[in-house]
């Protein structure tokens, strides 16, 4: 099973996505609400697999709205490019989505999830795994 970090700035989501992950097996290694924090936080733990949220507002650097969880799939790619994060989001736009792809997301879980869906997406995302 993976060591996951969850990144996303409801607590509530947060909440039902340890619940998810754990009941799978998976440990849950750190949680942060932003961007920046979950950089850091990578930086720290080197987990096996990131949940990032897309849509976050990050006070520590000001971005507000899709950029910051895409700036933090970009500098976790940058800082290790063996990343495995999956996104997680609201936002159906699919050049959000293509943009994601593009800065080497392994997956995507959309809101409102399924715990199968979660499930699903990390299975799959873990498998990609050199």
């Amino acid at each position: 099973m993976a060591r996951v970090l969850i990144v996303d700035d409801s607590v509530l989501i947060q909440g039902i996505l340890k619940k998810v992950l754990e009941a799978a097996g998976h440990t849950i290694v750190g949680m942060a609400a932003s961007g920046s924090e979950a950089v850091r936080m990578y930086g720290e733990l080197k987990p096996d697999l990131v949940t990032l949220d897309i849509v976050m507002e990050d006070p520590e650097n000001k971005a507000v709205g899709n950029q910051s969880g895409i700036a933090a799939l970009r500098d976790i790619r940058e800082m290790d490019r063996k990343a495995i994060v999956v996104m997680v989001s609201s936002v159906k736009d699919p050049d959000v989505h293509k943009q994601a792809e593009d800065l080497g997301a392994a997956g995507f879980i959309v809101k409102a999830f399924k715990p199968e869906e979660v499930q699903q997406a990390v299975v799959k995302a873990l498998s990609k795994r050199i």
